[in-house]
């Protein structure tokens, strides 16, 4: 099965805008977070989905997969879903372009769960620590369902 990673990124964010070209030790976050993804092998292609030429040839100018996507999508999943029908896959795994520190485990459970020919979608989550984990609007929430 073709596994892939998508990474969708933008600059335009309203509370750390051009977050994914700050440099960590003189590297720009989402080519950090690139090269994570490439290190993990669990990819058999890695591409950086954007509609931002400068971002593109970061990524492009290390000899990476890019998918320039339209610059009207409402959020990175949009992004995603446009690169998707258009890049050959059985797998498509969803990495965000500002969490460079891949947990490659996590991300191999993850892809593990569609050896169960049920799964169609999966998502990774954790349990909340504390009240303030739950009421930060920065942590996404995950509603799941026990039955």
């Amino acid at each position: 099965m073709k596994t892939i990673a998508l990474i969708p990124a933008r600059l335009e964010s309203k509370r750390f805008p051009n977050k994914l070209v700050k440099k960590i030790n003189g590297i720009p976050i989402i080519l950090k977070t690139f090269r994570a993804a490439l290190e993990t092998k669990l990819f058999d292609e890695v591409y950086v989905v954007s509609a931002n030429d400068e971002v593109l040839r970061i990524i492009k100018d290390e000899g990476g997969l890019t998918f320039k996507s339209l610059s009207d999508h409402l959020s990175g999943t949009d992004r995603i879903a446009e690169a998707a029908i258009n890049i050959k896959h059985d797998i498509v795994v969803n990495l965000q372009g500002d969490e460079p520190f891949i947990n490659k485990e996590a991300i191999s459970d993850l892809i593990n769960s569609f050896n169960d020919k049920d799964v169609q979608i999966a998502s990774l989550m954790t349990k909340f620590k504390n009240f303030d984990e739950i009421t930060n609007p920065n942590n996404v929430k995950v509603i799941v369902n026990n039955a």
